[in-house]
């Protein structure tokens, strides 16, 4: 069985979160690779004249975190060399951006690295309670950082969205699925939240545990009008546990006139980026520039 297939497999067999939970074995395996010893001799080198809540980042990248953002800032830094990676990617692609759309922002991590310079700003959107009390925290510790939060989930209509907990995430739910923990978020647009900040982002990063296709489908005007470079994390598993699919995905990016790469800049063909698998980060980019 190839890579490819396997990733198909595993969900359908142990489901969405069994399938996570072996990524996470998968990483803990990795953890002991000579590259990731190397990134965390160097994390730890940056950090080790560090006080309070502050946390170097990259050489040069210094800001405050509360304590419960300190394991995400390590994830992107050396516990993950995919995650580290996709870190590297966007603080190059955006060093001349200046307005970040930040969907999922989580703690808003990749927001304050973007928003530390002068003449940047942000908007940060993310619908979990705990990630975002934590997301308050940051804010309040970077007061310098020119970042608006909203306490919402993003989609293709105004409403509501039935989502449920996945560890400090929420992960959108198909109709009819049942589940403990499921609540009701307010949604609305990018398009319309954009438009009455009078937001014009020149760069959006996209993280929403499989909701991928909705929160494009609302954002069409802003794409086409502003032309942002999209940071774009896929999640095939989750996406077919809502009933979408990768293809649904990538109409959505090819009708706003998106052409779609991996991190190392290689551009994906429309049958390479239905097949898929783990949870890709990718850069999109206008296919007029």
């Amino acid at each position: 069985m190839n890579r490819s297939a396997l990733h198909r497999w595993l969900p359908r067999l142990f489901g969405a979160r069994g399938y996570q939970w072996i990524q996470e074995r998968v990483r803990q395996v990795n953890s002991l690779s000579p590259g990731h010893l190397r990134r965390r001799r160097q994390f730890h080198r940056l950090n080790r004249h560090a006080a309070g809540t502050e946390v170097v980042l990259r050489p040069g990248l210094v800001i405050q975190l509360s304590r419960a953002s300190r394991e995400d800032a390590e994830w992107f830094s050396f516990r993950s060399a995919e995650m580290a990676a996709e870190f590297d990617s966007f603080l190059h692609e955006t060093v001349d951006r200046h307005r970040l759309l930040d969907v999922g922002a989580f703690h808003a991590l990749f927001s304050l690295a973007f928003a530390r310079r002068p003449d940047t700003e942000a908007v940060a959107i993310e619908p979990s309670p705990p990630a975002y009390a934590v997301l308050g925290d940051n804010l309040r510790l970077n007061p310098d950082s020119r970042i608006r939060a909203l306490e919402i989930a993003a989609g293709a209509a105004e409403g509501s969205l039935r989502m449920e907990s996945n560890w400090l995430h929420l992960r959108a739910l198909a109709p009819g699925m049942q589940s403990s923990t499921a609540v009701e978020i307010p949604v609305r647009r990018v398009d319309d939240i954009c438009d009455s900040l009078g937001f014009e982002p020149d760069a959006i990063k996209i993280d929403v545990e499989g909701f991928e296709t909705d929160v494009l489908a609302g954002a069409q005007s802003v794409l086409r009008r502003f032309r942002p470079i999209l940071f774009l994390e896929v999640h095939p598993p989750f996406i077919a546990a809502l009933g979408r699919s990768l293809m649904e995905v990538w109409v959505v990016l090819n009708a706003a006139g998106y052409s779609v790469f991996d991190r190392r800049g290689r551009q994906i063909t429309r049958e390479a980026f239905v097949k898929l698998d783990g949870f890709p980060r990718l850069i999109c980019k206008p296919s007029t520039t």
